[in-house]
């Protein structure tokens, strides 16, 4: 049975709702992570970027993180694109004249492919005191940019990878090694690793996701100064970049970028905003201020030599080659068969989403939105317990009592940190209006 264009109405209706009353991209993932320009706007989209090295690197070793719910995202004929997605223009009120505008925010995180299966990123982006940053169900995308021409193209879930476990982690730091569900293959591959920390003065680069945008790369920037493992930058970041790679000159990671110095200011026509602005000196302009603020990263030799300082098995990074009982399972020379006491085998509930669980076990992996391949709508949400009308290729229907309604409607989560009064009032008009439907509502904390 398919639902009816009435019913339909209100689940579309409700969706608008529980996206204004959303957190935005990378919004509760630190409160230190505030963002800026340091004179001019750097930052590119990845084709258009005119090095490269920097290119090559973007395109092969950088991933987006995304939250275990992607309530931006389908999944139709086997692959993912964000068209739940607002604009950075509808997200923030950015004023129409600035860059980047009509493109998505879908993103939340960004990080780097530093070995066959291990990522480096902010520890503040996969934190499991909240759910929707838990590392079990945290997504590790490839792909996710725009194409000369073409915009954000439809992600295949073979670009789709998950965690297995943290692998280092250290709060001073900011900073977190991520063991993916499986060794990530061509056309991707780990960048390379500076073989030293740089110096002041050194040319650096960060490509993530600003804002959640699709890829960017920043450059036309330096080393501004270095304390310690900190090393502090005029590169253009914004939430999003949180674990973004610094790199040098020559595409090598020197650093993962955590803490930054503003984002954006409502100081447009009419209060709309534009990104915040600081010289590249680090102080805003004609303001009389002296002391320069820096964006931060941590020095990467620190994060290795923790990694490799507890023996972790990576011969690329720490010449340390993995081994049966040593607690790691390490793959491909590694599996269930051959080495069941680091490899068990994979099963829903064990916190560890595997490919073949990717549409198949919610617990494990989260909750794909799926697209009705008959109609073209929202058939419901893929995962163990949850509905999927027509699963697209290579993803399997989940059974339910009646596959052809939302498993609950409506589901909306109170937030870490509270809504606005107007929030609420939107967030009532829409059980309101599903209660009319005869549509359950639930309601899912946070």
């Amino acid at each position: 049975m398919t639902a009816s264009p009435h019913r339909r109405g209100w689940f579309a209706l409700c969706g608008v709702v529980v996206a204004a009353c959303g957190h935005g991209p990378d919004e509760q993932l630190s409160t230190a992570a505030q963002r800026s320009i340091f004179g001019q706007d750097d930052r590119e989209d990845v084709y258009e970027h005119p090095d490269g090295t920097l290119r090559e690197r973007a395109e092969k070793s950088v991933v987006a993180l995304l939250k275990p719910r992607l309530p931006k995202w389908e999944l139709c004929a086997g692959a993912m694109t964000p068209v739940h997605a607002e604009t950075l223009q509808e997200h923030f009120n950015v004023c129409p004249d600035q860059r980047f505008v009509d493109q998505p925010l879908a993103s939340d995180c960004s990080g780097t492919l530093i070995d066959d299966d291990l990522v480096l990123t902010a520890a503040h982006c996969v934190d499991e005191d909240y759910p929707e940053r838990s590392c079990s169900g945290m997504h590790f995308v490839f792909g996710y940019g725009m194409f000369a021409g073409e915009g954000v193209k439809p992600i295949p879930l073979d670009n789709v990878y998950s965690c297995r476990r943290r692998a280092f982690q250290d709060e001073n730091l900011d900073a977190v090694v991520i063991q993916l569900d499986r060794p990530v293959g061509p056309p991707y591959e780990p960048a390379p690793v500076a073989p030293a920390a740089p110096a002041a003065g050194d040319a650096m680069a960060f490509i993530g996701f600003p804002s959640g945008l699709p890829m960017k790369i920043a450059a036309g920037c330096e080393v501004k100064a270095i304390s310690g493992s900190d090393l502090k930058t005029n590169c253009d970041g914004f939430n999003g970049n949180s674990g973004s790679g610094t790199f040098d000159a020559l595409g090598q990671v020197a650093g993962v970028f955590n803490v930054g110095t503003g984002d954006y200011v409502p100081t447009g026509p009419g209060g709309c905003s534009v990104p915040s602005v600081k010289t590249d000196e680090g102080v805003p302009p004609d303001s009389g201020v002296t002391v320069p603020q820096w964006s931060g990263s941590s020095d990467v030799q620190a994060v290795l030599a923790d990694l490799c300082g507890a023996q972790w098995p990576s011969k690329r990074l720490c010449n340390i080659a993995p081994s049966c009982g040593d607690g790691v399972c390490s793959p491909p020379s590694e599996d269930a068969a051959n080495c069941a006491t680091d490899c068990p085998p994979a099963t829903c509930g064990d916190g560890v989403c595997d490919a073949d669980e990717r549409t198949s076990c919610s617990t494990d992996c989260g909750e794909f939105l799926q697209c009705d391949a008959l109609d073209g709508g929202v058939a419901g949400a893929a995962g163990a317990g949850g509905t999927a009308g027509a699963a697209g290729a290579g993803g399997a229907a989940a059974s339910t009592p009646d596959a052809s309604e939302p498993e609950s409607g409506c589901s909306c989560s109170s937030g870490a940190s509270g809504h606005t009064s107007t929030s609420w009032l939107l967030l009532l008009l829409c059980a309101g209006l599903l209660r009319r439907s005869g549509v359950p509502i639930t309601r899912r904390g946070s």
